[in-house]
């Protein structure tokens, strides 16, 4: 991109991805000798520590989902994208490149919200990366992560303000990473090359990862890197260009791990991750005809326009084992920065120059520092208890730029400059936590635990511009606070050693936010929205360890719904609507059907909608909740078989299914047109499939995602109904993409 200049940071990238319903359930999780060889025992155990200390997934009274590292590299994925939407009760909608990514978790989403900090959390390892505030339009933007340095990926569903405070409202992502080896010397080198439908290019990957013991058992680090480059398959009509949405991804990744006493370790990371989309993978869509309007995969724009996206992210964890209790110190620091360039032309026909160019720039940084400080005790007699304090600062900076230009290129002084906005922001949380569990005896306990959190969010804005509203310049200083409380309740009954039924409540929130904005009309205050969850649930291991069942329902009340309402122009600003519901249910199993095969099935039913009206936004009572599903399924097989002692074959295929989403409330309009704003996107339907030869030391696989071609959507980009009554602009799944890829292990 022309506008932007390019730097180190970190956001989001390579790996995160794999698709298989196998991958879906952390009790599904099979862990196969070497080199991928199958294996004669059952479904593993899984420790995750989505409760903030290791424990067996089947023995947290919560719904979790994890993904292993190793099967999203079975897949050969390239995004977060690629792997969520298998998760059940997770749907992930793309703005049109990898990193522009919106999650939403059990039906709970207001539409693509520009001034809203996002439902779902993001962590890496202990320490969060997304922002809890709203200044920094962050709700666009998820980390996707390598899968060479993920050990696995845990999603918790619900609310999880008690134990991570803002922003974990609609549940939470966690990217555990891999650790250095302490014993052994060990790397893994790989590349590969693909090709995509509608593609006249080539995309590549290469990737490695080495992993050495400086002393043994004692001092260690591991070092990784990736570059990534994806061909376009999208053509631009008005601008002439073929394969305007191609991208790449690149970076790389140390940590160190030491550990002087038996009782100590600490650990060390730093991450840096760069995306350059030189366009977006966004199609024009006649909302009228419910058709393409120019083609499967073509689009109008005529002004280039791309993203960039860098994040730097660095950690320092100590855990030190006392004997009654582990105390942990998780502290760290990351640096994000966004782009856009995009073409918002037609806004030029409020002004009444509607031959008129504007291109618009959007420049997002964001620095976070976070600290917290817990103590965990032992698992061991009647109570179990953990205590925590918990501190953020960000300072966020969004600047915004659209000049006015006439066809030629000159500037047009009768509407230059279009809009021009800038907002400094700071958000500091202190928080404490604690939960409390009382064990009856060796089948009942129960659970509960609070949080206090103190959040303050200042800041500073300039808004001019002959589409502001606004006369001359405004500048706006604001300052806010607010004093939360989370909680939870939970009762657990253990019916078996590998057999779990429990009942929780839990709460979550997301932060307010002053208005920075100026526009006439609008609320002076954009007030914290607020989750409570119902839910009762099952997990269980049967048959020797064979069968895997888990089943959950729940019911969630969403107050305060914080929503992005528009002014007449179609200028953007936060308020709150009114409240919602999602009710729904999961239900997930794992079979290992024979030595060789494993079956997975997964089934979301999940009803959210409005329960009162936002007449802002035309939203009715009994609309369904934006970018939610009714059902999603998936299917999986995956099949290992040893040929020789040092020779397997092994395949995988998987199989989703999405029901129709709305990219907004099915009853909303256009303020300025009428027209309506909520576009349908047909069902998905997608499979997935791999086939490898694994030998001793290297693999060959081919794979092929989307394989017979499905013609979906999986988001949208902009609110362009804005701009245009009669089109908007929505992200197709990626065409059948088929790959060939070699990795060397030793």
């Amino acid at each position: 991109m022309r506008h932007i200049q390019g730097r180190w940071s970190l956001s989001a990238l390579l790996a995160g991805a794999a698709a298989c319903a196998v991958t879906l359930q952390a009790q599904a999780q099979v862990q196969a000798g070497p080199q991928g060889a199958s294996s004669d025992q059952g479904l593993a155990e899984v420790v995750v520590t989505a409760q903030k200390r290791s424990e067996d997934i089947l023995q947290v009274p919560a719904t979790v989902n994890v993904v292993s590292g190793a099967a999203l590299e079975d897949f050969n994925s390239t995004s977060l994208l690629d792997f969520g939407n298998f998760v059940p009760g997770m749907s992930v909608q793309s703005s049109g490149s990898p990193g522009q990514t919106t999650l939403v978790l059990r039906g709970i989403s207001s539409g693509p919200n520009y001034s809203v900090a996002p439902l779902v959390g993001t962590y890496i390892d202990d320490s969060p990366v997304s922002p809890s505030s709203s200044e920094v339009q962050a709700n666009f933007y998820s980390p996707d992560l390598m899968p060479y340095d993920l050990e696995r990926v845990e999603v918790l569903e619900g609310p999880q303000g008690t134990l991570y405070g803002a922003s974990a409202m609609g549940g939470l992502i966690k990217y555990v990473l891999k650790e250095p080896d302490l014993e052994n010397v060990t790397a893994q080198f790989g590349g590969d090359v693909r090709s995509i439908d509608e593609s006249d290019g080539t995309g590549y990957g290469i990737r490695g990862a080495v992993s050495t013991p400086l002393i043994t058992d004692v001092l260690g680090v591991r070092l990784s890197g990736y570059s990534q480059s994806t061909p376009g398959y999208i053509d631009n009509v008005g601008l002439h260009e073929n394969d305007v949405n191609s991208n790449r991804q690149w970076g790389g990744r140390f940590v160190g791990l030491w550990k002087p006493l038996d009782i100590l370790s600490i650990k060390a990371t730093a991450m840096v991750s760069d995306i350059k989309a030189n366009g977006f993978s966004v199609v024009n869509w006649d909302v009228t005809t419910s058709q393409p309007a120019l083609g499967n995969y073509n689009q109008y724009t005529r002004l280039p326009e791309g993203y960039e996206s860098h994040m730097q992210f660095y950690s320092l964890t100590a855990n030190a084992n006392l004997g009654f209790a582990t105390l942990t110190n998780a502290a760290s620091y990351s640096d994000n920065y966004n782009a856009l360039d995009e073409d918002l032309s037609g806004y030029s026909a409020y002004l009444n120059a509607p031959d008129d160019l504007v291109p618009y720039y959007t420049y997002l940084t964001l620095r976070k520092f976070t600290e917290e400080l817990r103590l965990a005790s032992s698992s061991s007699g009647h109570w179990e208890w953990l205590l925590g304090g918990f501190y953020t600062r960000e300072g966020g900076i969004n600047s915004q730029l659209g000049p006015g230009l006439l066809p030629n290129g000159q500037i047009d002084d009768t509407i230059n400059p279009v809009i021009v906005a800038l907002i400094n922001s700071n958000f500091i949380e202190r928080a404490l936590f604690g939960t409390l569990t009382y064990k009856f005896n060796d089948m009942f306990d129960v659970t509960g635990g609070a949080r206090y959190s103190k959040d303050t969010l200042s800041f500073s804005s300039l808004l001019s511009g002959s589409l502001s509203g606004v006369t001359g310049v405004s500048v706006i200083n604001a300052a806010g606070s607010e004093q939360p409380v989370t909680w939870l309740g939970s009762a657990r009954l253990h019916l078996g050693p590998d057999q779990t039924a429990y009942v929780r409540v839990a709460t979550g929130y997301r932060a307010g936010s002053p208005n920075e904005s100026a526009f006439p009309g609008e609320s002076p205050y954009q007030q914290a929205d607020t989750l409570t969850n119902y839910e009762v649930g099952f997990k269980g291991r049967y048959l020797d360890d064979v069968l895997n069942l888990n089943a959950s329902v729940f019911l969630i009340d969403w107050n305060k719904m914080q929503v992005t309402d528009y002014t007449s122009t179609g200028l953007a600003y936060p308020g709150n609507g009114g409240t919602a519901t999602s009710r729904g249910a999961e239900l997930t199993s794992f079979l290992k059907a024979t030595r060789d095969l494993r079956l997975g099935f997964a089934v979301t039913y999940t009803n959210a909608y409005l329960t009162e009206a936002i007449p802002s936004l035309a939203g009715r009572s009994g609309d369904q909740l934006p970018q939610s599903p009714r059902w999603s399924a998936s299917l999986s097989a995956d099949y290992q078989k040893p040929l020789t002692d040092a020779l397997s074959l092994a395949s995988g295929l998987s199989y989703r299914y999405r029901d129709t989403v709305y990219n907004g409330f099915p009853s909303s309009t256009s303020l300025t047109s009428g027209a309506p704003l909520a576009v349908p996107m047909s069902p998905q339907n997608v499979v997935n499939a791999y086939v490898a030869l694994k030998m001793s030391h290297v693999d060959v696989k081919l794979f092929a995602r989307n394989l017979f071609n499905n013609y979906s959507f999986t988001g949208q980009f902009i609110d362009a109904l804005v701009n245009n009554p009669h089109e908007a602009q929505l992200t197709p799944e990626q065409p059948r993409t088929i790959g060939l890829s070699v990795d060397w292990t030793y």
